[in-house]
């Protein structure tokens, strides 16, 4: 066993084990052990694609901020253009957003999100 799996023993009756998350969804503990080398490795990728979305939505934060400032100098509305930008800055970050929550899922129950799915299907 790997220094990152659950507290396992070996009694006379079979493996017993503790872990977090994976009691209340009936997994069996030495399950969960195997493959840690893929969450990580999945929580990685999920990471460097959240930070690929999240530093077009600085650029686009920063774009909006301009045009909101031009507007107010002008005294006039926002303009279209401006709803098109804060549209994407919305979508990119409800996606980056989602991509944390699934990392935190990985981190919760020790289970990648094609497990996780596999309970349910």
């Amino acid at each position: 066993m790997s220094m990152f799996c659950p507290v396992m023993e070996k009694s006379k009756r079979g493996m017993k084990g503790v872990t977090s998350g994976s009691t209340y969804l009936g997994i069996d503990a030495y399950a969960c052990c195997i493959g840690w080398r893929g969450r990580v490795q999945t929580s990685l990728i999920i990471f460097l694609c959240v930070g690929s979305l999240w530093l077009p939505v600085l650029v686009l934060q920063k774009r909006l901020q301009q045009m909101a400032s031009s507007a107010v100098e002008a005294g006039k509305a926002l303009d279209d253009e401006y709803h098109g930008v804060y549209r994407k800055w919305f979508w990119l970050g409800i996606f980056g957003f989602l991509g944390m929550f699934v990392i935190v899922m990985i981190m919760v129950t020790k289970m990648t999100p094609r497990q996780l799915t596999g309970l349910w299907i």
